[in-house]
């Protein structure tokens, strides 16, 4: 009988031990889930250094925004500048040879340049940096006798001022240069038409 409380006290013991331990890991347990809500509410450290994966909708210029100026040199070494236009409105395009919906508005850009020419300057912004060859741009234009002047972006410098995200891209400038009109994706007749209309008197 003398045993049983020393037995007693032992089995006690065991059980507060047991119980330590089981709330050690419970606590450890909680403070885990309690840190882990804690760094997924937190932005990681280098997020702003992450770049998005799709473009933002405030990216690149808009409807209102100055048209930067820039100066580049046709395919037949002539140079254009957007600085010195005479008061006339421009349509910009950027573009490249292998890019199918360029190739797509190619026929309705010529035609609204056989259409409105002497009226609008268009600088038709090749990306000559991303094509195979300048040959390549020089041949395309022969083969689907396109007369507009293109321009070579050699460096890209132009697209990188224009934020071009992708190609195609048309910016329509008033005479005061201010973007009146924006587009990245193959242009329609009646869409150039409608604006170009606008900014000036179409011919009787």
């Amino acid at each position: 009988m003398k045993g049983q409380p020393q037995a007693w006290q032992n089995g006690l013991i065991g059980l507060l031990i047991v119980a330590a331990l089981i709330g050690a890991v419970w606590y450890g347990g909680k403070q885990d889930r309690s840190e882990r809500m804690v760094q997924s509410s937190t932005p990681p450290r280098n997020q702003a250094e992450v770049t998005p994966t799709t473009p933002q909708k405030d990216t690149g210029l808009q409807k209102g925004d100055t048209a930067p100026v820039f100066a580049l040199q046709t395919l037949n070494g002539q140079t254009m500048d957007l600085a010195k236009r005479n008061g006339k409105p421009a349509l910009i395009n950027f573009w490249a040879t292998w890019c199918p919906p360029c190739r797509e508005e190619m026929p309705i850009l010529q035609s609204m340049y056989k259409r409105y020419g002497n009226r609008v300057d268009f600088f038709m912004v090749n990306l000559t940096r991303e094509e195979t060859n300048e040959e390549r741009v020089a041949q395309y234009l022969r083969q689907h006798k396109l007369t507009f002047p293109v321009l070579k972006d050699e460096t890209g410098e132009v697209a990188e001022i224009y934020s071009i995200l992708a190609i195609p891209t048309t910016y329509i400038v008033d005479a005061n240069g201010v973007i009146v009109w924006n587009k990245t994706g193959a242009v329609t007749q009646k869409e150039v038409t409608n604006v170009l209309d606008s900014l000036i008197q179409p011919e009787g």
